[in-house]
Parts: C-alpha cells; structure tokens; sequence
C-alpha cells in the first residue's frame, strides 16, 4: 500500500516539475495497479472511510475485473453491494422484486429484510412486511409443491 502512495506522490512531484506528462504518470500507476490489484481495494476503503461510497464501489469493481486467479473476490464483491445498496436503498426494493419474480423468494425475504430500517415511514414498514409475508408464504406453497412430487 505504501508503494501506492509514493508512487502517487511521486508522479504528481514529476509532473509538477515538468519531468513526466500527466499521460506518462497515468501509465505508470496503470502498470502499478495491474502488478498489484490488491491497491484498489485498499482505495476504495480509503474512499469509503471518506464518505465516497460510489467511488469506493468503483474501485471495487476495477478490482474485481482484474483480480488474479484465486482472490477473495466474494469479500469484495460484498464490499460493493453493501456501499452500493447503502447509497441506493430503494434499490433493494427492486432487486426484492426481481428475485420473487424469479422464483428465489428467499433472496426476496433477504433483500426485504435488509431494506427495513430507521427512517422508514409507518406505511413503508408495513408494505414492505407485507412483502416479506407474501414471499413467505409463495416460498411455503413452493416446498408443499416440490414435497408432493
């Protein structure tokens, strides 16, 4: 991580001094970043602890695109949809209600379940239970279907 940064340093230092064009430090860093990957996940912590939830899931998402064969790319990809979902609430909603029309009314429930919190209306808290119940019961109805076969 500390490479990162003086790297970072460095290259704005030569391009203040005329040594290098912001086209060539550009390069550089790129030629950094695809030697070590892992720096961007570090930046998007960064970015996150500074409030830039979408700039974090943005370097999240470089990094997922070229993460080495056997990373924990799972750990990063819930990185990125926990910021992402945090910026975008409404989108849980959404994502609830393709999942029941897919069928996975569990991943319905859990999307549901992960939209309720402080803040919502009495009338938001009720529809969206109403949500949660009917998932519920369609993902019982599915079970009773598949036990009779």
């Amino acid at each position: 991580m500390k490479r990162f940064w003086h790297a970072t340093l460095l290259a704005g230092l030569w391009m203040a001094a005329g040594a290098v064009t912001p086209a060539k430090a550009q390069d550089s860093l790129d030629a950094f970043v695809r030697q070590y990957p892992e720096v961007l996940v570090y930046r998007g912590l960064a970015l996150h602890a500074a409030g830039d939830r979408l700039g974090a899931v943005a370097e999240w998402e470089r990094y997922l695109a070229i993460a080495p064969r056997g990373a924990d790319t799972a750990s990063v990809r819930a990185l990125a949809e926990d910021a992402f979902f945090a910026e975008f609430p409404m989108a849980l909603l959404y994502r609830g209600i393709v999942l029941s029309q897919r069928g996975d009314h569990a991943g319905a429930i859990k999307a549901w379940q992960r939209y309720l919190g402080p803040g919502l209306s009495t009338r938001e808290w009720q529809h969206v239970h109403g949500l949660i119940a009917w998932a519920r019961e369609e993902q019982r109805r599915t079970l009773a279907a598949g036990s009779r076969r």
